[in-house]
């Protein structure tokens, strides 16, 4: 069967329009959009109610009417969960409109963002605990295989920006009294055949020279 099917929350009303090819017509499936995804794991499946539209003998005949029914106009009003225009069988219809396609990921970015400050207070799935806590693992299991090496770069490159912001960093981080220097100068002696550093106000030793000498 080529179903269109229709699902709305029964808290708040939005409600999402999809096509879907099934063995059975009152299936279980309960859409696939993300934002839709992301208010049923918020409200509970048991809020959700699915109803089948239209059943259609062809796959052409399913999408064509999925596209008049989730056109531009639907897909951007705030009652819709919605996130591609329908009609395409995936993403191939949007991402052939790079305009469309930045606007509805713009969209799409917005809708998931509200839903996570809503729930949880973060602005990005990235900042959720269980997130941190999967990437932590993540970063275990790596070091574990010998993949990476804490507290050693040896095979990381960095780009060009993040040299720069290293090296800025690491300039306010090493100056005055936070570099290793500081408050010390560096003596050398030709006879002993030595460097060492002295505290700046402490008088050179005889025989000792002002510098850093490494080859005698």
């Amino acid at each position: 069967y080529f179903v269109i099917y229709k699902i709305t929350n029964l808290i708040d009303g939005k409600i999402y329009i999809g096509a879907n090819k099934t063995r059975k017509i009152n299936d279980s499936y309960m859409g696939s959009g993300k934002y839709l995804r992301a208010a049923q794991k918020k409200y509970g499946l048991e809020n959700f109610k699915k109803e089948v539209l239209f059943i259609f003998d062809s796959a052409d005949k399913m999408y064509e009417k999925e596209a008049e029914l989730v056109n531009e106009e639907f897909i951007t009003t705030e009652n819709s969960y919605n996130l591609k225009l329908g009609g395409c069988g995936g993403f191939d219809g949007i991402n052939d409109n790079t305009e469309l396609r930045v606007a509805k990921n713009k969209l799409a970015r917005l809708k998931t963002n509200n839903v996570l400050l809503e729930k949880y207070g973060v602005e990005n799935a990235g900042q959720l605990p269980q997130s941190r806590a999967a990437a932590s693992e993540r970063m275990k299991k790596m070091h574990a295989e010998g993949k990476i090496k804490y507290g050693n770069s040896s095979g990381r490159k960095h780009s060009n920006s993040s040299k720069e912001k290293i090296g800025k960093a690491n300039a306010i981080a090493q100056s005055g009294s936070g570099n290793s220097q500081y408050g010390t100068r560096w003596i050398y002696s030709p006879t002993e055949k030595i460097s060492k550093k002295i505290q700046k106000d402490q008088p050179l030793p005889d025989g000792w020279l002002e510098g850093r000498k490494i080859k005698f």
